[in-house]
């Protein structure tokens, strides 16, 4: 079996928040992302840059929320002589909402799409909308506790160039908290 495989960019936030004892939340900063994609077809080759914020609310049943973040292009970077110059504007909107509906014993209905509206894109290819849902699990692994969840996406609108028209989500992580794990 041939497969492929690369590095995307590495995207990154730097932010402060709170959440208050009504249970609403907030979070103000800066989001990036560092030009390091090895597949020619997809990089950017640009750093990016903006603003983000999110707001919510964590309620008996669960939290809805919404994460908004905007990248611009703060820099290309050169990619050699063989290749062609970056030649195109990054301006683009990513709103996430956070939805996760609690099952009991650790289980969860979830669904975090995250919408995208490129500013720079032709009519008719500026939007990215999925739509879909799934489950997560979290569980311990000894003193650490761990969430999993699987999700599936249908994309009502997708570009042409490049979008997926469905989408999969697998994630493993560990759940940090400033709480103690007692």
């Amino acid at each position: 079996l041939k497969g492929h495989g690369h590095l995307d960019d590495i995207y990154y936030d730097v932010a402060y928040g709170d959440t208050r004892d009504d249970g609403r939340f907030w979070m103000f900063g800066l989001a990036g992302a560092l030009p390091s994609s090895q597949d020619g077809s997809i990089e950017r080759d640009q750093y990016l840059l903006g603003p983000q914020a999110a707001f919510g609310r964590i309620y008996d049943w669960g939290i809805f929320g919404v994460w908004a973040r905007h990248y611009i292009d703060v820099a290309n970077q050169s990619r050699g002589e063989s290749q062609h110059p970056v030649d195109w504007e990054t301006n683009e909107t990513r709103l996430r909402l956070i939805f996760a509906y609690g099952l009991g014993d650790g289980w969860q209905i979830v669904s975090n799409p995250e919408i995208t509206y490129d500013f720079e894109g032709a009519s008719g290819n500026r939007v990215l909308l999925p739509l879909g849902a799934g489950v997560a699990k979290t569980f311990r692994v000894g003193r650490v506790s761990m969430k999993a969840g699987l999700e599936a996406y249908y994309y009502a609108a997708s570009p042409d160039a490049f979008g997926p028209e469905w989408e999969v989500r697998f994630n493993l992580a560990p759940v940090l908290s400033f709480w103690s794990l007692d």
